[in-house]
């Protein structure tokens, strides 16, 4: 498995993503690290996602796991 990129690296990779693919706001950085980005993403969204990841029933609905949350110009979501 792929270590847990900085935020550098994040913004890096979204930039990358956003040049080739415009209309995308998220995209696989590995196997299993999703990242989300984008100015419709916010700090609630994260914040929602952690919160269900945490306490929904796994044998009943997969959330994945926040890991790391931070506003730059877009915000950036990576999940696992």
């Amino acid at each position: 498995m792929r270590a847990t990129p900085s935020r550098a690296q994040v913004i890096e990779a979204c930039k990358r993503n956003e040049s080739l693919h415009p209309a995308s706001s998220e995209m696989a950085y590995s196997d299993s690290i999703w990242i989300q980005y984008g100015s419709h993403r916010t700090v609630g969204h994260a914040m929602l996602q952690l919160h269900l990841s945490e306490h929904a029933a796994p044998d009943v609905v997969r959330v994945p796991k926040v890991y790391d949350y931070f506003t730059s110009r877009i915000l950036h979501v990576r999940t696992l």
